[in-house]
């Protein structure tokens, strides 16, 4: 018996299919749903109560937010090096695509730091607050820190963290 919060991967009935959804949305803000010949981790789906679409909502933006951190660590995975410091980004320039990648992750990580706690303080430097356990939760379960630690190993050390990066 299937209860609330537990997870399931759909199959086809007639295909045999698993049920994916693609990450990128269509024009009309929609999500691609495809059938796959495998079933891969992030096709788990966990079943809720109506009430908790606020929990899927933030599922869904977040999950949007960390696609910049992927992308950045697949540019600087293949070769493509761009420093993340503000002086390193303000020399490329506006026009160059790893920067702008660049720029969008520093604001995705702050903007991560600043979901977690309840604070007055911007800053993520020197934020400090009450936590926010279930936010905090998400993150984890989202590998967040994993992608971080690997987003940063390789913009610095240039040296890849053991584990699967994406």
């Amino acid at each position: 018996m299937i209860q609330i919060g537990d997870y399931v991967c759909l199959r086809h009935k007639v295909t045999s299919a698993w049920i994916h959804v693609e990450s990128n949305r269509t024009k009309e803000g929609k999500l691609l749903v495809v059938g796959k010949e495998t079933c891969f981790d992030e096709d788990a789906f966990t079943i809720i109560p109506e009430s908790d679409k606020s929990r899927v909502h933030e599922v869904y933006y977040t999950m949007s937010q960390i696609a910049y951190i992927k992308e950045h660590i697949a540019t600087l995975a293949k070769g493509d090096k761009i420093s993340i410091t503000k002086s390193k980004l303000a020399l490329a320039g506006s026009n160059s695509k790893k920067a702008n990648i660049a720029k969008k992750v520093i604001h995705v990580f702050y903007d991560l730091i600043r979901s977690c706690t309840i604070s007055s303080e911007q800053n993520p430097f020197i934020r400090e607050g009450i936590p926010i356990t279930p936010r905090q939760t998400l993150l984890r379960e989202l590998n967040v820190c994993h992608s971080t630690r690997c987003s940063l190993s390789l913009s610095f050390c240039f040296v890849l963290p053991t584990g699967n990066i994406a």
